[in-house]
């Protein structure tokens, strides 16, 4: 898309149709093995979660929710969507062993949403690798525009750092998998960045006893996220 092309259509806009357009087949090989060893690494990740509290409460949560679309909880039975999400992206997290790159915990976003959406609408393995992809790819690239530019030769954290633009990345991995259109991709962008929660990792850094929500409540984006997708599909 030109420059041009973007100043009529607006960023969010170009973001939502770049998300729809991603073609795993023409992703170097380079990113397919990435975008795999990304899903495996979270995969160790989550089970490992099972053992924390945080992991445990979660999963607890979701525990006999049930509704139209349902996805399993890792290590559990299927719940609905959103609960399944919620409860496997604080899995994921919980120990703090998933990839992270510059641009944050991403992947224990993208990952959780790719897996449970795909499951809760029967996708195709290489649906789920396209979400998975759109999941990353608009997480990474959002997360690299805010953290990357004051991130340079800083010798300790900002005091205005954290993951909101994982709900970014629970929309796009949603919104390709429930096979949105642009205009409604641009709304889920819109609504799950609303929904985004406040940047507070320089805080829990610094606090004694960090809460089990931690520098950000990953698990809040991940279902904000999907419901954003969710709601724009709908209108």
């Amino acid at each position: 898309m030109t420059a041009t092309d973007k100043s009529k259509t607006g960023i969010t806009r170009a973001l939502a149709e770049f998300a729809l357009e991603i073609d795993p087949q023409k992703a170097p090989e380079a990113v397919r093995h990435e975008t795999l060893r990304v899903l495996l690494d979270c995969l160790g990740s989550a089970v490992a979660g099972l053992v924390t509290p945080a992991g445990r409460i979660a999963a607890d949560l979701a525990r006999g929710e049930h509704g139209p679309l349902e996805a399993r909880v890792i290590g559990g039975e299927k719940a609905s969507l959103l609960p399944a999400v919620f409860a496997n992206t604080v899995l994921t997290n919980a120990l703090d062993f998933e990839p992270v790159g510059p641009e944050g915990h991403v992947c224990a976003v993208a990952v959780p949403v790719a897996l449970a959406v795909a499951e809760a609408v029967d996708a195709s393995g290489a649906e789920l690798f396209a979400g998975l992809l759109a999941g990353l790819e608009i997480g990474g690239r959002v997360g690299g525009a805010i953290r990357r530019f004051n991130q340079s030769g800083a010798k300790e954290t900002p005091s205005v750092r954290g993951t909101a633009h994982a709900a970014f990345a629970a929309a796009a991995a949603a919104g390709r998998l429930l096979k949105l259109t642009p205009e409604q991709m641009n709304n889920a962008f819109g609504i799950a960045a609303f929904g985004a929660t406040l940047p507070t990792l320089k805080k829990v850094m610094s606090s004694a006893h960090a809460p089990m929500t931690k520098y950000d409540h990953l698990g809040a984006m991940a279902r904000n996220g999907v419901e954003a997708a969710l709601l724009a599909r709908r209108g």
